[in-house]
């Protein structure tokens, strides 16, 4: 009986682990990812440079850049998009 319980012990860390390793590598996909973010709002036509002290212009950006992204990317950023949207929200952002 204590070999089945051993057996059951090792199995379970591995998924641990597992989960651990693909949470870590879908957070460093996310953040190799966002660099391809715009970090700025664009200027309009004739407008001026808009004020870069919106606590909230890059969460915005964040989420526009996330919906534009196809299934497979968005499934393998999910773990940063989740980051992400816990530190928007910390700021008060939607």
């Amino acid at each position: 009986m204590e070999d089945v319980l051993y057996v059951i012990l090792i199995v379970i860390i591995v998924l641990v682990v597992i989960v651990v390793v693909l949470a870590l590598v879908s957070y460093a996909l996310g953040v190799w990812y966002s660099f391809t973010i715009p970090k700025s709002d664009p200027v309009p036509p004739g407008g001026t440079t808009p004020p870069a002290d919106k606590p909230c212009s890059q969460c915005d950006r964040d989420k526009a850049w996330y919906a534009a992204q196809p299934g497979w990317k968005q499934v393998a950023v999910a773990v940063w998009w989740a980051a992400d949207r816990s530190a928007c929200a910390a700021k008060g952002c939607s």
